[in-house]
């Protein structure tokens, strides 16, 4: 799985991830761009609860080059990010499936408007940020790792295909 919350990171999604870390490397492994001014904490705070980054299935950064990204799309079967445009077209060119987080408060509510549009064929699931509670973000990802076949379904409406079909994607960032 991997973990995006923007060039930045985002604090809200590296802390609900954190939280729910334990339960999240008995189903896989997960590689975590942090962002520059979160990564001690969140380092800190996993090894909190007994978990190592670099270890234990838990890979955490605080930005990745334009290769490690390359890279970490190659490997990972989810994406977990913020909906901008950039990042939308990026998960869509790499058929990854996502769980998108929208930034509740971006600018003319553009990244919701983008991320349901894209729900709405199927291509990703949606979390709202005011409901990244521990339980809510852990029904996400239970629903995701217990669908049958779930990364051939997902990648069939995740591909780049979507991006055209749903001219209404705000480019605001």
């Amino acid at each position: 799985m991997l973990v995006l919350g923007g060039s930045q990171g985002s604090e809200v999604i590296n802390e609900a991830i954190v939280r729910i870390l334990p339960k999240l490397i008995q189903h896989c492994q997960i590689i975590h761009q942090t962002g520059e001014k979160n990564f001690e904490k969140v380092v800190r705070e996993a090894g909190e609860q007994g978990i190592k980054a670099g270890r234990e299935g838990y890979f955490a950064a605080p930005f990745f080059s334009f290769e490690e990204i390359k890279q970490a799309f190659a490997v990972s079967d989810l994406v977990i990010s913020r909906a901008g445009a950039n990042i939308i077209a990026e998960i869509a060119a790499n058929g990854k499936p996502s769980i998108l987080i929208p930034i509740e408060k971006s600018a003319q509510d553009h990244q919701r408007m983008n991320a349901y549009e894209i729900a709405k064929v199927g291509g990703t699931l949606v979390l709202e940020e005011s409901n990244l509670g521990k339980i809510s973000c852990w029904k996400k990802l239970k629903k995701y790792f217990s669908m049958k076949n779930s990364r051939k379904i997902w990648r069939k409406t995740s591909l780049p295909s979507i991006i055209p079909k749903r001219q209404n994607i705000s480019p605001k960032d």
